[in-house]
């Protein structure tokens, strides 16, 4: 995913978020700004960029060896 940045020389451009800022072609390496993307939650989460999804019943197996004993009494 690439995030467009603004470099100190007012330079912009854009950087891959899972790799090292590479420097601006000018050769300034520090970043002034940075827009990044909401951020993105699966599971339980709150906030103003909280989007709802259903979600998809799954089977469980509670007992993967086997048929669990009765209680006796």
């Amino acid at each position: 995913m690439m995030i467009p940045v603004r470099y100190a020389c007012g330079h912009r451009g854009a950087i891959d978020a899972d790799l090292p800022a590479p420097p601006c072609a000018c050769g300034e390496r520090r970043i002034a700004h940075v827009t990044a993307p909401p951020p993105r939650f699966r599971g339980v989460a709150s906030g103003p960029h909280v989007k709802t999804e259903p979600l998809e019943a799954i089977p469980v197996n509670l007992a993967p060896g086997g048929p669990l004993p009765t209680p006796k009494g």
